[in-house]
């Protein structure tokens, strides 16, 4: 069973050109993680040549899918405002503690960053 496991995660994430960025960019929209936890993780998981790789994708992904907005959306065309009740909200929520963000913090101070094992790493 471990080897079909371990296929099936090759199969998806070993190969950085067949990864879903889709799913990098929705970490680094959650206002939880953003991009700084986005390059650790990736960093957890590759070497060296692939997290570096694999970040310059996930970034270029990311300033083309705003490009793509800006072009589709003038900057002189105003959108009206949505009212939210996010205070109300935020009361209303339970005072979980997020685990991941736990362990990042944990393990930030310990990792290796895309620029190498002697220089620190920079988080947006």
């Amino acid at each position: 069973m471990a080897s079909v496991m371990k296929k099936k995660h090759d199969k998806y994430w070993e190969n950085v050109d067949n990864v879903n960025l889709l799913l990098y960019i929705a970490i680094i929209l959650d206002p939880r993680r953003k991009m700084g936890y986005t390059k650790w993780a990736i960093n957890q998981q590759y070497d060296y040549e692939k997290a570096k790789y694999l970040c310059d994708k996930v970034m270029q992904t990311l300033n083309d899918m705003y490009e793509l907005y800006v072009s589709e959306n003038p900057p002189n065309e105003s959108i009206p405002p949505k009212t939210s009740d996010f205070l109300e909200e935020v009361e209303d929520m339970d005072s979980d503690v997020d685990v991941a963000e736990l362990e990042f913090e944990k393990d930030v101070g310990s990792c290796v960053g895309v620029q190498g094992k002697n220089e620190s790493v920079k988080y947006l």
